[in-house]
């Protein structure tokens, strides 16, 4: 008696299941938009309604640029927008911008040199900046970047922007100096920099000058309190940027500016999660923004990963000379994808069924009676208190995606 009882109920728990999983599907299909057409994929709310629009993506992999190209093209003709908030620190934007100001694209190449080793040097990337310069020469209000994040790289720039500063009134620091390229400091640079920051309050800068000087040297303290805090480095990296987002916004009166911009996924979720309030939550819930979230899912694609995301162990095989190797890091057949990244294997197979082979499909998952704004589909966090749309507004599905191309040779 028990087992025919377990088993009419686990009959019928699986006949729910994928009634629920064909309901999923049917809405997908009917939302869906090929990339490859005519129609739009930037969604009409997201151009009334949002202050920011996020394009949350996983690092590595070529369908990126073309996403992030199509978007802020259809953004740029939709509302003529003219910042793109970076996941990148301010001084690095700040170079930046003279070069794609400038049509300078010998300078930005220069640039790429400082990113070597990093997701970001990569011939995707350079093709962005290029757009971004072709879409200038076609209006009055032209786009330049905004870099909020932590000097997540090397100090370079934000060394140099500091010293720069100190230059106009005849100053200069040789410690500044000796930090460029640096990755980590030492305790003496580094309580060398807070003696500095300590100090601003007596100079007699010009009220720019003075605010970019302390801006930066907090931001290279920020930047070592998120590296010290190891496994909390992304709770203490997001809460930086934030407050650097704030003070940047008051600063440039960005207030009534609308923003578009390509984050690593995570920093573009809108509610808090697993402990972490992600910079899009911060946004939303502490600045009441409006924010609109595109979530990349990649199925069978390979990610360009840099070789120090991979221990020693999984190297043995492997070129150790090699600057990238190409992995399958998302897949909905992998254990990966249910351990790391956001998504789980029932509902990624759903979008699966929703997909064709080496496709990329846009879905508007915030319609009017979507099962997404009442269950948390794609959300894999446990006791998750949310619906997806809660997090996100739309998805957008990359089947065999290749991986991004090296800037140069792939070699140390």
């Amino acid at each position: 008696m028990k087992t025919t009882t377990l088993f009419l109920f686990s009959l019928v728990f699986l006949t729910n299941t994928c009634f629920a999983q064909d309901s999923i599907v049917d809405y997908l299909l009917h939302s869906k938009i090929d990339f490859y057409q005519e129609e739009k994929i930037i969604n009409q709310q997201a151009i009334d309604k949002a202050d920011i629009v996020f394009i949350g993506e996983s690092h590595g992999y070529n369908a990126n640029h073309k996403i992030t190209n199509r978007l802020i093209n259809e953004y740029k003709q939709a509302c003529d927008f003219t910042y793109i908030l970076a996941e990148t620190d301010w001084a690095y934007t700040e170079e930046l911008n003279k070069h794609i100001l400038n049509e300078d694209t010998l300078g930005i190449k220069e640039m790429f040199n400082d990113v070597k080793g990093s997701f970001a040097w990569c011939k995707e990337q350079y093709l962005i900046y290029k757009n971004i310069i072709a879409l200038n020469k076609q209006s009055q209000n032209k786009i330049t970047y905004i870099g909020v994040d932590i000097p997540s790289g090397n100090y370079t720039y934000t060394a140099k922007c500091i010293q720069h500063i100190l230059a106009k009134y005849q100053a200069e620091d040789p410690i500044l100096k000796n930090i460029e390229g640096k990755y980590n400091l030492d305790s003496t640079e580094l309580s060398h920099i807070k003696e500095l920051l300590l100090a601003s309050e007596n100079k007699n800068f010009k009220s720019e000058d003075l605010f970019f000087y302390k801006y930066s040297l907090n931001n290279i303290i920020n930047g070592e309190l998120a590296r010290a805090a190891d496994y909390n480095w992304d709770k203490v990296r997001d809460s930086c940027i934030f407050e650097n987002y704030k003070a940047l916004e008051k600063h440039l009166h960005l207030q009534t500016k609308k923003m578009i911009g390509t984050w690593g996924y995570a920093h573009t979720n809108q509610a808090e999660l697993d402990g972490i309030k992600w910079f899009a939550s911060q946004l939303k819930n502490d600045l009441n923004k409006n924010i609109y979230t595109y979530n990349i899912f990649y199925l069978n694609s390979k990610s360009m990963t840099p070789e120090y995301f991979f221990p020693g162990v999984f190297k043995i095989f492997k070129s150790k000379q090699k600057l990238y190797y190409n992995t399958k890091l998302q897949n909905s057949n992998s254990w990966v994808q249910d351990s790391w990244l956001v998504g789980t294997k029932v509902y990624l197979n759903v979008l699966k069924k929703a997909t064709d082979k080496n496709s990329i499909t846009c879905f508007d998952i915030d319609k009017p009676n979507s099962p997404f704004s009442h269950q948390p589909i794609l959300l894999k966090s446990l006791n998750i208190q949310y619906n997806t749309t809660d997090l996100m507004q739309s998805i957008i599905v990359v089947r065999n995606s290749a991986p991004s191309t090296p800037f140069g040779a792939n070699k140390k």
